[in-house]
């Protein structure tokens, strides 16, 4: 635990200007579209759910994120690893013009990953969701749902890990250590 402390009073400074750098999966033979978002200190995901449709994914820490208690306590828990995770969950358009406009972040890029490997990620995550949905909250103000998960969360596990380890899935290289939304898109070597 004293460890844990440490590298999250120290990473901040020393990574403040990181980023970290996605390559997208090379030579994709059934490709389909799959968006990554910056919300500023998180990151989430959308994965296409049919032709019309895709569905974003975030993770979180419980009381942070999908309650919005934002205050020094909450935000200690969820830093030093007393927090409850959470999942995030949103169905937005998936024609691109269409999905940038709904998500209202700070950017978004879109890449394309094999579609096995989008329906396995996305069946996943959908599986998660479904295991706590009799527990899920719509935030005010807001067209995300959440569930609580029994995932633990820290500051060097955070959203933006979270989504690093979900990209991989898809078949991404990710390089860096992922502990803010900051990321570059490099071409692959």
């Amino acid at each position: 635990m004293a460890k844990i402390a440490v590298a999250l009073l120290v990473l901040p400074v020393f990574c403040s200007g990181c980023a970290w750098r996605l390559s997208a999966p090379g030579n994709v033979s059934e490709p389909v579209p799959v968006f990554l978002t910056d919300y500023g200190r998180h990151t989430r995901l959308a994965l296409p759910a049919d032709d019309e449709s895709v569905r974003e994914y975030g993770f979180g820490e419980w009381h942070f994120y999908a309650l919005r208690e934002t205050g020094p306590v909450t935000t200690v828990r969820a830093l030093f690893g007393f927090g409850r995770g959470t999942l995030a969950y949103r169905t937005l358009p998936r024609d691109e013009q269409h999905f940038r406009r709904a998500v209202g972040g700070r950017r978004t890029i879109r890449f394309y990953a094999e579609k096995e490997d989008a329906l396995r990620l996305l069946d996943a995550l959908d599986e998660q969701w479904r295991s706590y949905s009799d527990e899920a909250i719509r935030q005010a103000g807001s067209n995300l749902l959440f569930v609580p998960l029994d995932d633990g969360y820290h500051g060097l596990r955070n959203s933006n890990f979270r989504t690093a380890e979900w990209l991989r899935q898809l078949g991404c290289e990710v390089r860096g250590y992922p502990l803010l939304s900051n990321f570059r898109v490099v071409e692959s070597e």
